[in-house]
């Protein structure tokens, strides 16, 4: 070797990252050793020149460190080893290093040259990748339902990539048996449930939107049916099958508790349409009673003061005017008793839905001023008694809502009566309900109109901005119920607004 190619290797060794090390293979003596070793190891050269490299490698004697170098001197055997050890610095401390060992005899010495990869990054890395395995098994464990990875082939077949441990308690179904027969889970689900989940999968795996999908599955080993929910992320390979990262929980407590809160609901309307009911007959016995026993006892007063006054003597004229007063205070009592008697219910509503609410619309503008129109499709409607006491109240409700709060200066009524439906629109150009009247504590009246609407299975639509009127749309299905049979006109839905 030349003094130049000597200069140029001393460069190359010195330039590089690794530890390099040039060891007489004939005694173990260290011969050239870079200051990137120098450095790592805390030793000068002249130290190491007096120390074996089985004395700095932890793992190792003199005699297994020869055992190590046997195939480099054995003929036929590799040339390169490489060996996986711990090196000890001075200072005490250890990092795992990587030793690649190559044997040179072409100069005419016995070489051993030595590269030294310091493998601390890539252990960290590696224990770092392990802890975080180990957290996310141990997240994965952990869940509330099942993790799955599932994979649907361009050929229409699915393949469980991965099942967590919760599998059997949550599935009653072990994962080695959806590994082999990924169809079992299909075969679990409830046959009216199947096709919801097929149709989701293949909708998701089209679109690559996410996959949401509940349904009923059958537990053989708790001979029971349980409710599930899965949530999957799609994502498309490169051969265009797709796979599923998805978590499947079970739901069942959660739906019990909506069917408890269903029936809960269904009997608070029950009991509030009973309520209704015996609002509306004890309102029909007071009118009734008013107007009876109250009115005819009035008229009979009326009579006899008629009686006393042609019996009055007339040099006490005095006694006459007070027999007038009375007689007027009589009158002013039987027109509030058949006032108080109208508002309870109105006997107009004997006369059917449509005059009662056109006299309504006649008694609003009456006591608030405020303009009304009134328009139906159809002037004799036929309903039983509690359809049309529920309409006619819902109807009070919405215009006493414009009276009071509204400031409205018009408001409209119009009705669609069709074969299967009628349609209620009441609409005014007030200043219009906030976004959250739904959720004052003083908003009874729209509660009152849902209540009834809802005793009827009907509904209900409030479309409003604030400044900028209301609209309140209802829409009541009548099959069932009492119509009239001689409508023929077409149905027609369209509500007219303001």
């Amino acid at each position: 070797m030349t003094m130049n190619q000597c200069g140029l290797l001393n460069k190359v060794i010195e330039g590089c990252f690794n530890e390099i090390y040039l060891i007489d293979a004939a005694n173990s003596t260290y011969l050239e050793v870079s200051q990137i070793a120098q450095d790592k190891l805390g030793y000068a050269f002249e130290e190491l020149q007096h120390m074996r490299p089985w004395q700095l490698a932890r793992d190792f004697t003199q005699l297994e460190w020869q055992q190590q170098l046997e195939p480099l001197f054995t003929p036929g055997q590799q040339q390169k080893i490489s060996i996986s050890t711990y090196h000890t610095c001075k200072n005490g401390t250890q990092y795992p290093v990587l030793l690649n060992i190559m044997r040179d005899t072409s100069e005419g010495r016995d070489l051993l040259i030595v590269v030294g990869k310091d493998m601390s990054i890539q252990q960290r890395a590696i224990t770092a990748s392990a802890e975080s395995d180990e957290r996310c098994a141990a997240i994965v464990a952990n869940l509330p339902g099942v993790v799955l990875q599932l994979l649907l082939n361009i050929d229409g077949t699915t393949r469980y990539m991965f099942l967590s441990a919760n599998c059997e308690s949550t599935l009653g179904v072990m994962p080695e048996i959806l590994y082999i027969s990924p169809s079992k889970f299909i075969e679990i689900i409830l046959p009216e449930d199947r096709a919801s989940y097929l149709t989701s999968m293949h909708e998701s795996a089209q679109t690559q939107n996410h996959w949401n999908w509940e349904g009923r599955i059958w537990v053989e080993q708790w001979s029971d049916i349980k409710w599930i929910y899965l949530r999957a992320v799609p994502r498309m390979l490169e051969d265009l099958s797709v796979i599923w990262e998805a978590i499947i929980t079970n739901i069942t407590a959660r739906k019990l508790i909506d069917v408890e809160i269903h029936l809960y609901r269904q009997r608070l309307t029950e009991l509030s349409a009973h309520i209704e009911r015996i609002k509306e007959q004890e309102r029909m016995r007071i009118a009734r009673e008013i107007h009876d026993e109250m009115g005819g006892n009035l008229v009979a007063v009326k009579m006899i003061l008629h009686t006393l006054e042609n019996r009055l003597p007339a040099d006490q004229p005095w006694l006459t005017e007070k027999t007038h007063y009375v007689d007027t205070l009589i009158d002013r009592t039987i027109e509030a008793g058949h006032r108080i008697a109208r508002d309870l219910r109105p006997s107009v509503l004997d006369l059917g839905l449509i005059p009662a609410l056109d006299w309504q619309i006649k008694e609003f503008e009456k006591q608030y001023g405020i303009r009304c129109s009134f328009s139906t499709n159809k002037s004799d409607i036929s309903l039983t008694p509690e359809h049309a006491t529920a309409i006619f109240r819902m109807i009070q409700e919405a215009l006493t809502n414009i009276a009071k709060h509204a400031n409205a200066t018009y408001a409209s009524l119009a009705i669609i009566y069709t074969r299967t439906s009628i349609s209620l629109t009441i609409a005014d150009n007030g200043c219009g309900l906030e976004t959250d009247h739904d959720s004052k504590p003083n908003s009874f009246g729209l509660l009152g109109m849902a209540e009834r609407c809802k005793e009827i299975g009907g509904t209900i639509l409030v479309d409003s901005q604030p400044n900028n009127g209301c609209v309140i749309a209802i829409k009541i299905p009548l099959i069932g119920q009492t119509r009239n049979p001689q409508f023929e006109e077409p149905m027609n839905d369209q509500l007219s607004l303001l």
